[in-house]
């Protein structure tokens, strides 16, 4: 799936002491998470209509709704959809149609 995807880099880690606790990790503007866990934030994000934003319009502690990054009022352009927000950089990388 994530294939045609850019700005995707994948990486194997292991956690925990064996290897049934092996999880295909994958680092994304900066934050690493589990693959499967990305998918269906992106799932979800692709689904949205999306708006943009000044940061200013960021309540406290909002996260974006496909990297997880935290934002803030410092964050810059975001994107907003009902309460969730998506960065520029997922936006651009994963939504955004050329």
């Amino acid at each position: 799936m994530l294939g045609d995807v850019a700005g995707i880099q994948k990486k194997n880690m292991t956690f925990g002491k064996s290897n049934m606790d092996d999880k295909e990790q994958i680092l994304v503007n900066g934050t690493r998470m589990d693959l499967a866990f990305f998918e269906d934030n992106l799932s979800e994000a692709r689904s949205c209509t999306w708006t943009k934003v000044t940061s200013s319009s960021v309540e406290d502690h909002q996260h974006c709704i496909v990297c997880t990054a935290p934002l803030s009022a410092s964050t810059g352009s975001l994107y907003k959809s009902g309460h969730v927000f998506l960065c520029a950089y997922c936006h651009d990388h994963f939504l955004k149609e050329d």
